[in-house]
């Protein structure tokens, strides 16, 4: 256990709070930078996962992050959280192997076709993180995503992590991204 992370914090996190770590850092392994300020969008924004993720995201310095939710009522709470709030009937459907490049990383928490809708929005060199599958357990997709944008898809295990890797992700969670006492507003 951390120094800095009480017991109480870390079971507050608990496996929801690993996880949104666990995708923050599988996407900065692959080019997520602030100074860079990528378009980030998470889904499952209202979630646990989606929450202490956009809660650290916006802690630690990225600015333009858009949360994904489907009712009105969970406006108010992901505005609170983000920069921008997406409904899912926003996002239209999928209809192309391309649309429109309007994301640099997506971090999902939902899967199903959620995540099949905005693989084909992922710009040139992004990523998506997923951790969840609340949408289903099922992806379309074409490969063009894939080798005409070069996008990558990252699959996020928080069961299985090694023990030599544990400790550095509870250290960030304790230390830098500590969000126990956060109000980003």
């Amino acid at each position: 256990m951390p120094v800095n992370l009480s017991l109480k914090d870390a079971m507050v996190f608990g496996t929801t709070g690993y996880t949104a770590a666990l995708s923050i850092i599988a996407l900065e392994e692959k080019g997520m930078d602030i100074i860079k300020n990528p378009r980030i969008l998470v889904t499952g924004s209202t979630g646990g996962v989606g929450s202490i993720a956009l809660q650290i995201l916006s802690k630690i310095g990225y600015k333009n992050i858009a949360a994904l939710v489907r009712k009105e009522h969970q406006r108010e709470v992901a505005i609170s959280l983000a920069t921008d709030v997406i409904f899912v009937n926003e996002l239209g459907v999928q209809n192309k192997p391309l649309n429109k490049q309007k994301f640099d990383f997506v971090l999902d928490t939902v899967g199903g076709e959620i995540a099949s809708v905005l693989i084909p929005q992922i710009s040139y060199g992004g990523c998506m993180s997923m951790c969840g599958n609340a949408g289903g357990i099922k992806l379309t997709s074409t490969v063009l995503p894939f080798i005409l944008r070069g996008i990558n898809l990252l699959g996020i295990d928080s069961v299985n992590v090694p023990i030599k890797d544990r400790g550095y992700i509870w250290e960030k969670i304790a230390n830098e991204w500590n969000i126990s006492n956060y109000s980003n507003k």
